[in-house]
């Protein structure tokens, strides 16, 4: 008869109840991927974590909730890139505040532009054109909580006639939030007259 060199019971892990563990869900395990099940027992069952699914994959990530967060995240930094029909550089413009009003005007012939905000903290991000909207009216940059939000944006011949606002909403991982009266995160650029001849 064979005999275990220590004895003991096997039972159901129980959820932590710290936010220590979290982002080892996956990878950090030595597992292919991070599943919502998994994240709860790190911590997402007692709200220390929160997951966050890829696509519309099962899987995802799991993100360490910060303890004792009760202020919204805000925009450190902005900076816009303004590109030609073939996506090359023309100029570029930035600021370390959450607001940014370009007071030169941008050429006629711009086409895009990549813009790129930066948080104090792990948030999702959405601008709008319209002053007093809240981040779930917005228009998002990614799906998931990062530091550093970037897209880029093709430009009408109407944004270019009535120049652009864009007003940044955003929210941490605590559900703190930008609110929808706080339209101090902007950036805003105004175009050059349209030339006789293009």
């Amino acid at each position: 008869t064979a005999t275990g060199f220590q004895t003991g019971t096997c039972g159901p892990e129980q959820p932590y109840n710290t936010n220590e563990y979290c982002e080892a869900c996956g990878a950090g395990e030595a597992q292919w991927y991070c599943t919502k099940q998994r994240c709860d027992i790190l911590g997402g069952t007692n709200g220390r974590c929160r997951f966050f699914q890829t696509n519309s994959t099962a899987y995802g990530k799991c993100l360490a909730v910060p303890k004792d967060d009760f202020s919204q995240p805000i925009v450190t930094k902005i900076e816009i890139k303004f590109l030609d029909d073939n996506r090359n550089l023309i100029k570029e413009y930035s600021s370390d505040s959450k607001s940014f009003e370009i007071n030169e005007k941008i050429g006629w012939n711009t086409n895009a532009f990549n813009l790129e905000i930066n948080t104090n903290e792990k948030a999702k991000c959405a601008f709008s054109g319209n002053k007093g909207n809240g981040y779930e009216s917005g228009f998002g940059f990614e799906d998931s909580f990062q530091s550093n939000h970037e897209i880029e944006l093709n430009i009408s011949e109407a944004d270019k006639i009535d120049g652009i606002n864009l007003y940044f909403k955003c929210e941490d991982l605590s559900g703190n939030k930008i609110d929808k009266t706080d339209d101090t995160s902007f950036v805003s650029f105004k175009f050059e007259k349209r030339p006789d001849t293009l």
